[in-house]
């Protein structure tokens, strides 16, 4: 398999966390949450290049002894990715060269969620993993103080994105633009949808979480030991 790059944001402070000390420096089954994010991938894949987009000197720490390159954090997630794309100038990447960008608090990724976004991008300039809307949602008007139902949409043409979202290298240059960075734009492939790039989704894993909260710790630790 031909050589990717990935981008891992780890700059947030966590402070839904509620803890004193960075969120990905806490351990999950006894190990760092962001070492185990990046071990995710060192371990499964021997051609993967990580740059892991922080300022927290404890994150640096955590990932003492693995093959890593840093960039500089940013003020918000999408602007720490932007930081990782520009640092990676200085890299010999070629313009159809793979890139994937994964959030450093998702440490339960699994190998064959990773290679089918990789598959997507031989087809597509942007991919990212995702799974099947199990909840109802509805579409409201707000009338006043009062929320009203407008309609229920199908859940089936619905689905809860994760990461790795990918990109081809030449498409994430020309679609990251710097001027649309802020709360608009939640996610990575948004900006491939704004520059009207077709965005594949893959089949996640409904175990691929984010870890946020304290319970989400708990959930993780229960998923990893098997129940």
């Amino acid at each position: 398999m031909e050589k990717f790059d990935v981008i891992i944001p780890a700059a947030g402070s966590g402070t839904r966390m509620g803890s004193s000390i960075p969120k990905l420096v806490m351990e999950v089954g006894g190990k760092a949450i962001i070492r185990r994010t990046v071990e995710a991938f060192l371990d499964n894949f021997d051609n993967c290049r990580i740059t892991v987009v922080t300022s927290e000197d404890a994150v640096k720490e955590a990932l003492a002894g693995l093959p890593v390159r840093f960039a500089t954090g940013g003020s918000s997630r999408a602007e720490s990715v932007y930081n990782g794309l520009m640092s990676l100038a200085e890299l010999d990447i070629e313009p159809t060269g793979k890139v994937l960008v994964h959030d450093g608090a998702r440490c339960l990724i699994g190998k064959d969620t990773i290679s089918k976004v990789l598959a997507a991008l031989d087809r597509y300039d942007a991919a990212t993993c995702g799974v099947p809307e199990k909840n109802t949602f509805k579409k409201v008007i707000r009338r006043g103080e009062d929320i009203i139902v407008e309609k229920t949409p199908a859940r089936t043409d619905y689905y809860e994105v994760q990461t790795p979202q990918g990109f081809r290298y030449d498409s994430m240059k020309k679609c990251f633009d710097p001027a649309l960075i802020g709360d608009a734009v939640t996610d990575d492939v948004m900006f491939a949808e704004l520059a009207g790039i077709e965005v594949a989704i893959t089949e996640g894993s409904y175990s691929n979480i984010k870890i946020t909260t304290p319970e989400d710790i708990s959930f993780a630790e229960g998923l990893l030991a098997g129940i």
